[in-house]
């Protein structure tokens, strides 16, 4: 298996949740133990999900996700995985967290320009997602 053009099969769209973490922590290379470290859970809790004894509820869903640098609906579902998507929307989202932040805790104006940055933010990720 490629990471250059891969895409799930029809049979891999519908493995588990824990299937999906199986597979993917191989395919980048990660041990199980690395992923609850990075997830922050504890590796029997992974493991008791890898092995769908255990749910995999949102919250946890988001950390595995990002752990492993793919898509909610990926893990959920077996959706379509976009890294390059998700990397674009957290530029985008890490802009304006900035520029928030500038705003609230060093008290700039709002002023025209400003507004017009919030705007293109808000454009740059209505476009990317």
């Amino acid at each position: 298996m490629s990471r250059v053009g891969f895409e799930p099969t029809k049979e891999y769209a519908k493995l588990t949740p824990g299937d999906r973490i199986r597979i993917m922590c191989e395919f980048k290379g990660m041990l199980p133990a690395e992923l609850a470290r990075k997830a922050k859970m504890h590796a029997t809790h992974l493991s008791a999900i890898m092995n769908d004894k255990r749910p995999l509820g949102i919250a946890l869903a988001r950390r595995i996700a990002k752990a492993l640098d793919i898509s909610i609906s990926y893990l959920i579902d077996g959706g379509e995985q976009n890294i390059t998507q998700r990397k674009s929307v957290d530029k985008i989202l890490n802009r304006l967290k900035r520029r928030v932040h500038r705003v609230r805790l060093k008290g700039e104006p709002i002023g025209e320009i400003t507004e017009r940055h919030f705007i293109k933010d808000l454009d740059d990720l209505n476009a990317a997602l």
